[in-house]
């Protein structure tokens, strides 16, 4: 038996599994994330002068600051960004994220923005496999 040196005799543990895996999970988001603003500038660099773009990007590649705000910085001085239009949370079903699809031009700064909300259909809770957007939901966002 070892002497007692005056410790406590609970024995340290590594943290738990689940708490491993969900650290895990948040650093593979947060690489998804810089994935994709990397391709949003790659986007803008290789598209031609004039070139058009849609591209559907999550909040977090454009909301905050640092290499965010040098996408919407790029966004808003080397193209004509010419329409937001929000998408439902549920557009990725089961993950719920809160994205935009942004329509742009490769060129002159914006002179005006067109903000739209692609809204689900009445008594449907979200978009699945089986319940895909039709053309006819975006009427109101044409008109």
């Amino acid at each position: 038996m070892l002497p007692s040196r005056g410790l406590d005799s609970t024995p340290v543990t590594s943290p738990p599994r689940l708490a491993i895996l969900a650290i895990l999970a948040i650093l593979a988001i947060l690489a998804i994330l810089a994935i994709l603003a990397i391709l949003a500038i790659l986007v803008i660099q290789l598209l031609k002068p004039g070139g058009r773009c849609a591209i559907v990007l999550p909040d977090a590649c454009i909301t905050g600051d640092g290499y965010k705000e040098r996408i919407r910085e790029k966004l808003l001085t080397d193209c004509n960004l010419h329409t937001i239009i929000r998408l439902p949370q549920s557009i990725f079903h089961p993950a719920t994220v809160s994205t935009n699809l942004l329509f742009f031009q490769k060129g002159t700064p914006p002179k005006e923005i067109w903000y739209g909300e692609h809204r689900l259909p009445e008594r449907q809770k979200s978009y699945s496999k089986t319940k895909v957007i039709k053309f006819d939901e975006s009427a109101p966002l044409i008109e």
